[in-house]
């Protein structure tokens, strides 16, 4: 066990507890020190035998528990490089980091042998708590030539330190020597008359060397006698730390730029050092003398026979008092407003010249302002684009949106802008008047946009009135190269009332009716009694829907006006039919109904042009093999029959037999024959179509849906030897057009007995190594397959949306849940 004052500070990790020890017989004890405060820590390793006969032993557990602080400096070595003896590098500056959990105060200095040479700046004695960094400058002062190495030490009473290698190298100090230089090293007289003189202006020549030289002045260089050396003060013999001046004139006798040189000859008795040399520069001036700011004007572009914004050209008097003459060089496009002719400026004066551009055609202008005077003339380059103008015609001119219901928006209206100028444009476009919050321009982009000559483009606005009342206002275009456009926008906002739509008769009964055949027209008034155009939404529901029809001239029946619905009743089977026709529109959206009903009677099978039904006599053998037909609200309308055709006059083509049919809900009998015909036949107004698909041994296809407006139909065919095939057909108003095909599949091996439209996929039965059901769709192709135990046959589906499938040479039936 563990015993003593600080026994929470020790773990005994082996050999506590109860042990039993045989004579001459060692254990383990393992003891580890985890302190949790700081100090000396004291514990007791007891062993307590249980016999009588032995006394307690101890062992005494001692331990520290120092600070966590770990210090670390960087950089770790620093070489200073060569110093001149008794001369100080810069200083170079060392981190350093506390890395620990606690508190270290810390001390900073130099060991070793040559540590004379090197100096700390700051404080060396600090305290850094966790994660704190303190900044040391250390520089190198070598007192002696050679190479000096140092430790710079950073250490602490708690835990510990770090150090740096620090070294330099000592030069030996030059020997005594002048050193001269000179301040400032150049002067600009600026502008100073021909035959006049600048004012006296100072060059200091310093020694700042370790013993004395001689000096000799002179002017050099290429105009050196226009620089005169008026001037001096100070020995010619110029101890350490002396200075001598000198005082220098400028005195042109040109118009033009001068340079010349200050040259300071210097001499040292102890051997050769460097002459030092000012630069001396000015510029003749003439007593007449202008400046024309600025030297260059741009006027941009110009709308042509147009006339720009006024800009003004400064001409400054830089010399005497004097008159000059101020005029364009051409004058055509250009025009001084202000200050040209003869014009007396005075000296230092300042002269604005204000000037338009004003092009007569597409061209790109110059010309220049000139200012004539007997002794100096100047000029200003003057530049500008003549841009040919735009033309911005809106159509239509204005427009009335009409009555709107308040809080409502109506149809759109579109809005065409063309620039019907002669050069490009761009423009703004904005809808401006009182009422403008009324109305809303649907283009995303309505700034900045481009138009070349004869370019237009197309805007949708649409008007939504927020209160009751005639409104108006502005659509408004605005270009940068004419002037602006506009139309003027109107409308009226009117509150809703209740339902404006009304039908009369409300309910039609059609009697009765033969199966399949068709009743004699009704005919509904629908009146719109508002003040408003009514886009009409109308959709036949009801048990019995597909029973009867309605057709109707047009989805919009304009304000205070009538419009007749024509309805027919055609029973599908036997028994009382009832459906409804739901009509809503924009301002009624409760909607009315007309109800209809009729009954479907039985058909007395009677002599039919074709064969008897059932055939009196004995039918030509395999004349029909299966025939089969179902309901399109259960098969989306399509009949099937699997048969030889007995009716191939139909399609003009009697020698060849068709192999599979579909009827499509437009009354269109569509067939596929061995050798690749194909065949469409309009059972209502006969039209028919007949060309090649491709043949296969199994010319199996089937129909989609109708697609949108009914006025495509998707087509799926299989296409020997192993091509999934997707088409489309369009209707031109009396039959399909020849299927374009969309895309095809390659697929494995397999007969295709039989292929089923469930949407949105086509239903595969193949027959082969692999009895199996595939579902195919024009964009991924095969989407699912499930492999059978025998070959599928046939597919329908039921009332319910049950797929039923049999099978060939089987009594096995199988169905799923789609």
């Amino acid at each position: 066990s563990l015993t003593g004052p600080d026994t929470s500070q020790f773990t005994l990790e082996e050999g506590f507890g109860e042990n039993t020890l045989a004579p001459n017989e060692e254990m383990g004890v393992s003891v580890r020190f985890k302190p949790d405060t700081l100090g000396n820590k004291t514990a007791y390793l007891t062993i307590s035998p249980f016999s009588p006969l032995c006394d307690n032993i101890s062992a005494a557990l001692v331990g520290e528990c120092g600070p966590d602080c770990r210090l670390y400096i960087y950089p770790e070595e620093y070489d200073f490089g060569e110093v001149t003896v008794n001369k100080c590098s810069s200083e170079a500056s060392f981190s350093i980091i506390n890395f620990g959990a606690d508190t270290a105060p810390c001390r900073a200095w130099l060991w070793g042998f040559d540590c004379e040479n090197f100096t700390i700046s700051g404080q060396t004695n600090f305290t850094l708590v966790p994660n704190e960094t303190a900044t040391l400058q250390v520089r190198f002062c070598p007192n002696r030539s050679g190479f000096a190495s140092c430790l710079l030490l950073v250490t602490s009473d708690v835990c510990d330190g770090d150090h740096a290698q620090l070294s330099g190298t000592g030069l030996p100090a030059p020997p005594a020597a002048p050193n001269f230089t000179i301040s400032p090293s150049e002067i600009n007289f600026g502008e100073v008359r021909i035959g006049e003189c600048s004012d006296g202006k100072e060059i200091t020549l310093y020694n700042i060397g370790d013993d004395k030289g001689t000096i000799t002045a002179n002017i050099t260089g290429p105009d050196a006698s226009n620089f005169i050396l008026v001037g001096q003060s100070g020995k010619r013999t110029m101890l350490p730390g002396c200075f001598h001046k000198f005082k220098i004139k400028f005195c042109p006798n040109e118009n033009r730029n001068f340079t010349a040189y200050l040259w300071i000859n210097t001499s040292w008795s102890g051997g050769e050092i460097p002459d030092v040399y000012a630069t001396l520069y000015g510029v003749g001036k003439t007593h007449y003398e202008f400046e024309i700011e600025p030297s260059s004007v741009s006027f941009g572009e110009v709308l042509v026979n147009e006339i720009s914004q006024p800009k003004t050209v400064y001409l400054k008097n830089l010399g005497m008092n004097a008159t000059v003459y101020v005029h364009l060089a051409s004058g055509e496009n250009f025009e001084i407003v202000s200050g040209g002719g003869y014009r007396y400026i005075e000296e230092n004066a300042s002269l604005p010249i204000i000037i338009r551009f004003k092009p007569k055609d597409e061209y790109y202008y110059y010309d220049y302002l000139k200012a004539e005077h007997p002794s100096v003339s100047k000029s200003c380059l003057l530049s500008g684009i003549g841009k040919p103008r735009c033309n911005i015609v809106i159509e239509p001119q204005n427009y009335d949106f009409g009555k709107v219901y308040v809080s409502e928006t109506s149809q759109s209206k579109s809005f065409k802008i063309s620039n019907k100028g002669e050069g490009e444009a761009t423009v703004n476009i904005e809808i401006d008047g009182v009422d403008a919050d009324n109305w809303t321009i649907m283009n995303a982009a309505l700034n900045n946009i481009y138009l070349a000559q004869g370019d237009s483009i197309s805007l949708d606005i649409q008007f939504a009135p927020s209160t009751t009342g005639r409104k108006s206002a502005y659509l408004v275009v605005t270009p940068d190269a004419c002037s602006y456009s506009w139309i003027k926008l109107e409308g009226e906002g009117i509150e809703r009332p209740p339902c404006p739509l009304e039908v009369n008769p409300s309910a039609l009964d059609f009697g009765s009716v033969g199966v399949h055949d068709c009743s004699e027209n009704q005919t509904v008034i629908l009146n719109n009694k508002d003040q408003i155009a009514a886009y009409l939404t109308l959709s036949l529901e009801g048990t019995d829907y597909q029973d009867f029809s309605v057709y109707f001239k047009d989805s919009v029946l304009p304000p205070n006006s009538s419009m007749l619905l024509s309805f027919r009743f055609k029973p599908s089977s036997p028994g009382r039919k009832t459906a409804w026709l739901d009509i809503k529109s924009n301002n009624c959206t409760t909607g009315i109904i007309v109800y209809l009903q009729g009954e479907g009677l039985p058909l007395d099978a009677g002599s039919p042009d074709w064969d008897p039904d059932p055939p009196t006599t004995i039918p030509i053998e395999n004349r029909w093999q299966t025939i089969a037909a179902v309901k399109k609200d259960i098969s989306p309308g399509y009949g099937f029959v699997f048969a030889h055709s007995p009716k191939t006059v139909w399609f003009n083509h009697p020698e060849w037999p068709a192999y599979a049919y579909y009827l499509d809900p437009k009354g269109c009998l569509w067939a596929r024959g061995y050798y690749g015909e194909f065949y469409i036949y309009n059972l209502h107004n006969g039209s028919n179509k007949a060309f090649y698909l491709g043949g296969g041994s199994h010319p199996v296809f089937a129909l989609g849906d109708l697609g949108a407006n009914e006025n495509t139909m998707k087509i799926c065919y299989w296409l020997e030897p192993n091509f999934v095939v997707f088409g489309e057909s369009s209707w031109n108003g009396n039959i399909w057009s020849e299927p374009a095909e969309i895309t095809r599949w390659t697929t494995t091996s397999g007969t295709v007995n039989m292929i089923y439209w469930l949407p949105p996929n086509f239903l595969f039965l193949i027959e082969g190594d692999n009895n199996r059901l595939e579902l195919w769709n024009e964009n991924e192709g095969i989407v699912k397959s499930v492999s059978l135990d025998f070959p599928p046959h046939y597919a329908t589906r039921d009332k319910n949306g049950r797929i039923w499938i049999s099978g060939r040479d089987t009594n096995k039936l199988i169905s799923f849940n789609t």
